[in-house]
């Protein structure tokens, strides 16, 4: 409160008493000042001094809040110097690089209004989109705001999806979104020599999931089974089975040669011709025999003998 008087103690002599910025008569709107008079010789002024009192000056429902944004306040946040505070979502920012704004109630322009009058939007994902087990194309040059995107890539080993190992990030009021992660798996076919497999390509094949081969004909994994298992690891697809040739090996017969070579690939139903030694048929009297490749290796009905 500021007084303003001559120093005049002279009857009907006047003081003026003026409130504070944001202070009111007994805290009255718009009632400022009050006079005194000296009334007396002995000095006595009246009416009695009443007191200046606050009252909320600024309107809050003058501001627009956008969304997302935290609204902090105090208890005399709408009197005069009382702040309120805006606060952005976590990794967001507005376009002045600000995550909080601070508005004042102040006297401006010959009225009271909150300083900035205006909140600005949070409407800038600040930091790096981060997603496990990926590497985005993100650059620090560039202001990414709402509805910008950035792609990633999954490292080796990881995809998002069937036959596909990148994904996107998309700014939003409340920071970039989460995409789908990055998991470890086997995107693509596998390939197993001499054999098929029962891969599709609408499943997502995560690790620790398997996948049956089946050996093509005349081709086996073990003796009577022409099926394997393949298993899909942070490496890809393994296994520890193979397709061989049902016959791989050079047919023995007691006393006998054959025409088998090396070069050729023996699978079931090949035949191979055999020849007795001197002095040695089979039973049908012949000197040859035929030795059938079956899936559990070569087999014959005829021997040489004496």
């Amino acid at each position: 409160m500021t007084r303003t008087w001559t120093g005049d103690t002279a009857v009907s002599t006047t003081a003026q008493y003026t409130c504070s910025r944001g202070y009111f008569v007994e805290g009255t709107e718009g009632n400022t000042s009050q006079s005194l008079m000296c009334t007396g010789q002995l000095g006595q002024w009246l009416p009695l001094l009443l007191p200046c009192l606050e009252f909320p000056v600024c309107l809050l429902k003058n501001i627009t809040v956008p969304q997302h944004i935290n609204v902090t306040q105090e208890a005399k946040s709408q009197y005069i110097n009382g702040t309120v505070n805006y606060t952005c979502p976590e990794l967001m920012t507005t376009m002045a690089g600000d995550t909080v704004q601070t508005l004042t109630c102040l006297y401006t322009r010959r009225r009271y209004a909150f300083v900035p009058g205006v909140v600005s939007p949070c409407d800038v994902c600040s930091e790096e989109p981060m997603a496990e087990n990926a590497v985005a194309d993100w650059k620090p040059s560039i202001t990414w705001t709402v509805h910008m995107t950035v792609m990633f890539t999954c490292t080796a080993g990881y995809s998002t999806g069937v036959n596909t190992n990148t994904g996107v990030f998309t700014c939003t009021n409340t920071g970039w979104t989460t995409p789908d992660a990055c998991y470890e798996g086997c995107a693509g076919e596998p390939i197993v020599a001499n054999a098929s497999t029962a891969w599709s390509n609408t499943v997502i094949w995560k690790e620790g999931m398997t996948l049956v081969f089946t050996c093509v004909d005349g081709y086996i994994t073990d003796p009577d089974n022409t099926t394997g298992v393949l298993t899909c690891n942070t490496t890809g697809w393994t296994t520890r089975d193979e397709c061989y040739e049902a016959c791989a090996q050079e047919p023995t017969i007691a006393n006998a040669t054959t025409v088998w070579v090396n070069t050729e690939t023996w699978t079931e139903g090949m035949t191979v011709l055999f020849t007795c030694i001197e002095s040695f048929l089979t039973d049908a009297g012949s000197n040859t025999g035929v030795i059938n490749c079956s899936l559990t290796g070569w087999r014959t009905d005829d021997v040489c003998y004496k």
